[in-house]
């Protein structure tokens, strides 16, 4: 998918890392890779394709069953970002779904 589209990004308020992102889809898609790209406060996201870097490392999980929950696990070491950054994210599959639903968890270092 199209990282630029606004639609697939999302504003990080806070540092922090990517948790996990849990999907499923309608059909079995087989081999799905998750990939997060982000760009620094002060970069135009629109350009997050082109000059966006990978958070962390693609994550891939066979999606061997329908209607059943699967979970991409990040990491607090390598799947970092810092306030202001903008995230969006990639999906690439096998076989296209049907229905492709996401929740993406991520965990804030809130300071006052």
């Amino acid at each position: 998918s199209d990282t630029d589209n606004q639609a697939e990004r999302l504003l990080l308020p806070f540092d922090g890392y990517i948790h996990s992102f849990k999907a499923r889809a309608e059909t079995a898609p087989g081999n799905t890779t998750i990939k997060f790209m982000k760009v620094s406060n002060g970069t135009n996201a629109d350009t997050i394709d082109t000059a966006g870097d990978v958070v962390g490392v693609p994550m891939t999980i066979n999606m061997s069953s329908a209607d059943t929950m699967f979970t991409f696990t990040g990491s607090k070491d390598v799947s970092t970002f810092s306030a202001g950054d903008v995230l969006a994210i990639s999906a690439s599959w096998v076989t296209a779904p049907d229905d492709f639903d996401g929740a993406l968890i991520l965990m804030f270092r809130v300071e006052e």
